[in-house]
């Protein structure tokens, strides 16, 4: 989960120690951490209907605030480029994804959503399966993507 990592430069000088040169690198994460309203309002009413959303407030807003990791893919491409890559291909997508059922799109928020680091354990599954009743589209994950493909040219 890339997106959630706060020092790429750190990472990248790590994944350059730990490849050969020539080496391919491709990675996908998303290109903003920031939920949407729909999500932002799911995501408060689930935590008010499992009865904490007293402890998931101050989640709930500094996700609201929280600025994207890369805004710009080319300044991405610039950093991978000065830890000894040379970048391919450096693009944003928009990803979909379709859940075949409400329980498949829970499972995925109990796995990827931040809120869930501020979810007691035990409350995990009643939460995500009521964030996602509360969504508009129960079914379909949008997000956009930063997809990299770069070769190790050389060593740090």
């Amino acid at each position: 989960m890339w997106h959630w990592i706060n020092d790429h430069k750190k990472l990248l000088q790590r994944i350059n120690r730990s490849m050969q040169l020539s080496g391919d690198m491709v990675v996908q994460f998303f290109h903003s951490a920031l939920q949407n309203e729909d999500e932002m309002r799911a995501a408060t009413k689930a935590a008010r209907e499992c009865g904490i959303l007293k402890e998931m407030q101050s989640a709930i807003m500094s996700r609201k605030k929280q600025m994207p990791v890369w805004k710009d893919p080319v300044e991405y491409m610039n950093l991978i480029n000065s830890m000894g890559f040379k970048v391919k291909k450096c693009e944003v997508v928009d990803r979909h994804f379709q859940c075949d059922s409400a329980f498949e799109r829970a499972g995925m928020t109990v796995v990827v959503s931040p809120f869930m680091l501020h979810v007691p354990v035990e409350k995990r599954l009643l939460f995500a399966t009521k964030y996602v009743a509360n969504l508009k589209d129960p079914f379909t994950i949008h997000h956009k993507a930063v997809v990299v493909h770069a070769i190790k040219v050389k060593n740090l």
